[in-house]
């Protein structure tokens, strides 16, 4: 599953990891408009971490919600796109692309971090097994 997640680390793409936007294959306006996402996040809260307001809260959900249907139809319909809501009232929603991705080349790059995944796993599948096996 994708996040849209705002953080420190200089990316709001989140899929078993950060993903750096250069990383992502999504197209550029895309991109800018999760940097602007991003920024309306820091520029919202206080120095402690707090909201301004509840307005903006809400105004940033509700621009997260739209952007995580946009990452979504980007990647098509074999990736989920969740959002947490920020105003502290809804839960977090789930987002799915209807069909082809609308870039291939965001598919293509989630699917080799997924892809990696995996074989990551199954790697570490494979050398618990082959302990056991040994008895250690």
């Amino acid at each position: 599953m994708v996040r849209l997640l705002p953080d420190h680390a200089d990316t709001v793409l989140w899929f078993t990891g950060p993903v750096a936007y250069s990383h992502s294959g999504l197209n550029h306006g895309l991109l800018a408009e999760l940097r602007r996402w991003e920024r309306s996040y820091n520029d919202g809260l206080t120095t402690d971490l707090h909201w301004r307001s509840t307005a903006l809260a809400r105004h940033f959900t509700s621009g997260g919600h739209r952007l995580g249907q946009q990452v979504a139809d980007e990647l098509g319909a074999g990736f989920t796109v969740e959002v947490h809501s920020f105003d502290g009232v809804a839960a977090p929603r789930r987002f799915r692309g209807l069909g082809a991705a609308w870039s291939p080349a965001a598919a293509a790059a989630f699917g080799g971090i997924a892809e990696a995944e995996r074989s990551e796993w199954e790697n570490v599948r494979r050398m618990r097994d082959e302990a056991a096996e040994r008895g250690e």
